[in-house]
């Protein structure tokens, strides 16, 4: 069955979706940068990668990024051929069928952000708010301050702040795309600039200054690791019989291997894709690789040159074995996360840089989870609007051009996960995020790959001006596609088959298998549902979804 673009709005919910266009391409750029969260989430990949100790952590952020390329390129090319808000499942629905853009979606993009934002909250508690108690805590005297900066970080803390950051993301959310595209822009540059500040400090920072203030940090402040707390960190690791090798030893092997477990920060770039009926301009294919692979340019430049500046000051001996002592629990009651960022600021004693080195970690946190709040509900919107989920989802109430009633439903659903992710051992299955993302590719990029071909999509490609880019006599998304569908098999199949990524656990196969399979039967009762009321399923699955 071919799209139909003449087939009107009679068929969806109402004439209009009534979201209106309030990002610019800047915007979905900046949107992509936070969802890759280049500060927080990079923390706790780079901590992940312990299980690699020869990996050259810098050159594996940059062999991810180029190998993320192809699939964000086919972003880009739907995106400007149909830019709606739902995305994914609305290219693949419209190319395969909505059984396709239901299973690739509702479970990945819409059920699993309610509890990505608990996950994702939880390196930006312990990178960014509570360094900033600590620290406060050291300056002003009070211990007490100090102590909420521990306990933040124990499960009964992190809950707590979990469901209060829930509610204020509601509240951020709720304010419309003008002022989240406000709030987002005073983010990005205030953290930018900090991230400036950072590689300044990194750069005149020696490793033996920076052995001497981070001794003097750790053992005036918390009195933990005696006289020494670097070596002593160090002779922990060593104990346990970890040993990383310095940088100059590192193998292409390692860091090529440490790929998928980086793509947990650096393939969310793909986010934008949720919002692309919302951003102006999108539609001119050169804008649309701004918005994707510009976001992936970005992040592999600022994350691969960071963490090489952190590194060189620090030792990769020392980076890796601080995260092997903290992720396999024989920190020895370490009262503060030894993620590259407490290490950037005991790079030096001076206060005020401090101050402003924690305002930069905490610019680029809090915009963060929110966009899984955002994102989430706009696939809730693009499958009320197709006449499935119950209206409800898709209503836009109020003059910001919110879809309230979904985000409330987000609201609800994510506190569950939140009492589930700290106090359950459900918290182990979130490390399969990385492996639903290479599933949502698969889908992408075999939509990318047939698009041109496709008797449903031909004719809307062909009128595109994505049809003019072209290698040889091959169609450029056809390319990319292909490219963008083997680097995902090959992150698919290392996380199958390799124990030390922590996703090829019976528990995980359920939790992946099991949702999609629900999201394949919902899909069946609902069509049964709306076919019984009238409604033309598999005709509305033919036609593009008015703007």
């Amino acid at each position: 069955m071919e799209i139909n673009v003449g087939q009107k709005e009679t068929l969806f919910l109402r004439k209009a979706s009534g979201l209106v266009r309030d990002f610019s391409v800047f915007d979905g750029f900046a949107y992509a940068v936070f969802a890759v969260a280049i500060v927080e989430a990079t923390a706790l990949c780079y901590a992940l990668s312990y299980p690699w100790p020869d990996a050259n952590i810098p050159l594996g952020v940059i062999l991810n990024c180029v190998g993320l390329v192809p699939v964000f390129v086919v972003y880009a090319a739907l995106t400007a051929i149909m830019p709606r808000s739902g995305g994914e499942y609305v290219w693949i629905s419209r190319s395969f069928g909505g059984i396709w853009g239901w299973i690739f979606t509702f479970f990945t993009c819409l059920v699993g952000p309610m509890f990505f934002l608990v996950s994702n909250a939880f390196p930006g508690i312990v990178m960014a708010v509570s360094p900033a108690l600590t620290v406060t805590g050291k300056l002003v005297g009070n211990d007490g301050l100090i102590g909420i900066g521990s306990w933040l970080t124990t499960a009964d803390g992190l809950f707590t702040f979990g469901i209060l950051y829930s509610i204020l993301a509601f509240g951020i959310v709720a304010l419309g795309m003008k002022w989240y595209a406000r709030l987002q822009k005073i983010s990005f540059w205030l953290g930018t600039i900090g991230i400036v500040t950072w590689i300044g400090l990194l750069l005149v920072t020696s490793r033996q200054e920076f052995i001497s203030n981070f001794n003097w940090f750790m053992s005036t402040t918390f009195a933990w690791g005696g006289s020494n707390p670097y070596q002593f960190l160090l002779d922990q690791a060593s104990t346990a019989g970890y040993t990383a090798v310095p940088l100059e030893q590192t193998t292409f092997t390692s860091s090529l291997l440490i790929g998928p477990v980086l793509a947990y920060a650096f393939a969310s770039a793909f986010w934008s894709g949720n919002l692309t009926g919302e951003i102006r301009g999108v539609n001119d294919f050169k804008r649309s690789l701004s918005v994707y692979v510009g976001a992936d340019m970005f992040s592999m430049v600022v994350c691969a040159t960071v963490i090489f500046l952190v590194i060189q000051m620090v030792g990769n001996p020392f980076m890796q074995a601080a995260s092997y002592v903290w992720m396999t629990g024989r920190a020895a009651s370490m009262p503060i996360v030894p993620f590259y960022g407490l290490f950037i600021l005991t790079a030096t004693r001076n206060p005020i840089l401090w101050i402003w080195i924690l305002i930069g970690f905490n610019a680029w946190f809090w915009m963060w989870p929110t966009n899984n709040m955002l994102g989430s509900t706009r696939y809730m919107f693009a499958m009320s609007f197709d006449r499935m989920l119950p209206s409800l989802f898709a209503s836009v109430k109020t003059r910001f051009g919110t879809p309230i009633y979904a985000l409330l439903i987000f609201l609800g659903a994510s506190t569950v996960f939140e009492y589930l992710y700290y106090y359950t051992p459900f918290a182990s299955l979130t490390l399969d995020m990385p492996l639903a993302i290479t599933i949502i590719f698969f889908g992408m990029c075999a939509t990318g790959i047939a698009f041109p071909y496709n008797k449903r999509t031909r004719e809307m490609y062909e009128s595109s001006a994505v049809s003019r880019y072209r290698l040889g006599k091959l169609p450029l998304i056809t390319f990319a596609g292909v490219l963008g569908f083997l680097y995902s098999l090959y992150m698919f199949v290392l996380y199958i088959i390799d124990p030390r990524y922590g996703v090829n656990s019976v528990w995980g196969a359920v939790f992946m298998i099991g949702g999609m399979g629900a999201s394949a039967l919902l899909y069946g009762v609902l069509k049964l549902y709306r076919k019984a009321r009238g409604v033309e399923i598999d005709r509305l699955y033919g036609a593009i979804p008015v703007e």
